[in-house]
């Protein structure tokens, strides 16, 4: 039995790695779509470039702050302690 629930804790810390590979390339695709999409003034001629106003932007930098801060979340559930599953349960549960 403790064999069988030492897997189940492998097979969960490989899916927290996936997790957080996967949403280290979402936030990496943000950055790189703002940083594309803001690159040049609004008066010259760019092809294939979005227009983003300033609350579009603010919205998508507070994204990659969720995702940064989720990411966080992620990597500490990876390696528990007490105090680090104290702070999440106030953080989430409160």
């Amino acid at each position: 039995m403790g064999s069988e629930q030492k897997y189940i804790m492998e097979s969960k810390k490989q899916e927290l790695e996936e997790a957080i590979e996967y949403f280290n390339n979402y936030k990496k695709n943000l950055i790189q779509f703002l940083i594309h999409s803001t690159a040049y003034p609004g008066n010259k001629k760019t092809w294939g470039r979005v227009r983003l106003n300033p609350n579009e932007i603010l919205g998508i930098q507070k994204e990659i702050s969720r995702v940064d801060l989720f990411i966080y979340d992620l990597k500490l559930i990876k390696n528990p302690n007490i105090s680090v599953l104290n702070y999440l349960n106030n953080k989430h549960l409160n």
